[in-house]
């Protein structure tokens, strides 16, 4: 006989775990199913690709991975530091170049605003990982890889990406 994992929450259209044992840490407990990470996955069920009309329907569903009120605030500190050093970095490239706008060639700057955004948003998703792992946990998305429903969904075609018209 299996042992049940998970339940369905009709009403919150999400599944959430009956372990209590952290899957970021392997050592803490959920307290609370507040402190649990939802991570969504997604299946494409219609895409269409007409010359002036592009769409996308696909399901959505958060699956519940548990996680100790440790690894929370962890996280939430990580992703504070990461928002924090990559705005920082994005600004900072930002203000030189409109300080040196007019000594720059056009593609300079112009290559500089691409530097600016991929150290923002590219910035942010790396040190978010980078952080939690010095913190001795895993990352969000690492954990969420490591859970077995996820897994299953992830082999029965389902993706962690959203799907895009």
């Amino acid at each position: 006989m299996e042992q049940q994992t998970h339940l369905v929450n009709q009403q919150l259209k999400r599944i959430e775990p009956v372990a209590k044992k952290c899957s970021f840490c392997l050592n803490g407990t959920s307290q609370s199913m507040n402190d649990n990470y939802f991570v969504p996955v997604f299946k494409e069920n219609d895409r269409t690709n007409i010359v002036v009309y592009r769409s996308v329907k696909y399901q959505k569903i958060d699956i519940g991975i548990p996680r100790c009120i440790e690894c929370k605030s962890l996280h939430q500190k990580a992703k504070t530091k990461a928002l924090v050093i990559s705005l920082i970095a994005a600004l900072a490239i930002v203000a030189f170049m409109v300080y040196n706008f007019l000594d720059f060639h056009a593609v300079v700057s112009v290559g500089l605003l691409f530097l600016a955004g991929f150290a923002g948003f590219g910035g942010y998703a790396y040190l978010q990982n980078v952080f939690a792992g010095k913190a001795g946990i895993y990352s969000l998305k690492a954990g969420a890889e490591g859970d077995a429903l996820v897994m299953d969904f992830l082999n029965q075609g389902w993706s962690l990406k959203q799907p895009t018209a």
